[in-house]
């Protein structure tokens, strides 16, 4: 059974990705991609004409543990840079009953009430719709749709399964 949000104190919900597991899972690729990039580089070196020839070469020859924990090492922070950019990069929704926040980046978009008229998904991003049917917003958005949508319901706020001026 789903937990339909309510509202916070103050009559505000606060929907955002998880920081922690976003920068966790790139860190853990980051580090599966390190451990690989040896293998790799055998690999390439074992073809008759590789691309990168020098680079696997050198890599290869660079004597174990130094070149796995190495490899591990450098993907690992590769994927926390990766990880802290896609925090940065990614779509936090504030609502209350008279406005919506979109935040992205360092950028912070609010919409009254009366601004609004349907909110909705096409493919990966939530497009807001004015009463005059134009777009007033699409942020590539990464959150759980159905939160949002209960979310906003509870505030008050329309949401269709689809774009209705689609036809």
């Amino acid at each position: 059974m789903r937990k339909t949000p309510r509202p916070r104190a103050g009559g505000a919900t606060e929907l955002a990705e998880s920081a922690r597991v976003l920068v966790l899972f790139c860190v853990a690729c980051g580090a599966v991609a390190g451990a690989l990039l040896p293998l790799l580089a055998r690999l390439l070196l074992a073809l008759p004409w590789a691309p990168l020839e020098g680079p696997a070469e050198l890599l290869t020859s660079v004597p174990e543990p130094v070149r796995t924990l190495g490899t591990i090492t450098v993907g690992a922070l590769g994927g926390l840079l990766l990880g802290f950019t896609a925090v940065h990069e990614s779509l936090s929704v504030r609502v209350t009953g008279t406005h919506v926040t979109l935040t992205v980046r360092d950028g912070a978009r609010e919409f009254v009430r009366e601004e609004i008229a349907v909110f909705f998904r096409d493919g990966k991003q939530l497009v807001l719709l004015g009463p005059d049917g134009l777009e007033l917003a699409r942020e590539h958005c990464g959150l759980n749709w159905q939160r949002l949508a209960d979310t906003l319901t509870a505030h008050g706020y329309t949401w269709a399964e689809q774009d209705p001026h689609r036809a």
